[in-house]
Parts: structure tokens; C-alpha cells; sequence
């Protein structure tokens, strides 16, 4: 369950994202470095929750045995 929404959670930043700077109008160098910003962002959200997601499996783990 919780594997579902945490892949739900990041196609939607990922497709939210992408649509947002694709609608907005700006230069070449701004939107690549506002891509660069929203996939840092995207990758430390996604680091943030793998490492949640693995202290709760451990502590689930310690708790059965």
C-alpha cells in the first residue's frame, strides 16, 4: 500500500512539474535550470521517503522478531 502511494506521490510531482515549466514561457537557460531545480527536488523527496519507508520496515522487522 504503501509502495503504491509513494509511486503515486512521484509521477504526479514528475508530471506536475514538467507541465508546469512546459505552459510557462521563459528562455532556454532559466527552464533547464528550473528542471534541474524540480528534479533536485523530486530526487531529495524521493531520498526522504525510501529512507522513512526503510526505517519503518526495520523497525517492523524488529518488532516481529
Amino acid at each position: 500500500m504503501t509502495n503504491s502511494k509513494f509511486s503515486f506521490f512521484l509521477k504526479g510531482a514528475l508530471l506536475g512539474t514538467f507541465i508546469g515549466i512546459l505552459i510557462a514561457p521563459r528562455k532556454g537557460s532559466k527552464t533547464r535550470k528550473r528542471i534541474a531545480n524540480a528534479s533536485r527536488d523530486i530526487f531529495d523527496t524521493a531520498k526522504d521517503k525510501a529512507s522513512e519507508l526503510r526505517s519503518k520496515v526495520k523497525e517492523d522487522l524488529s518488532s516481529i522478531g
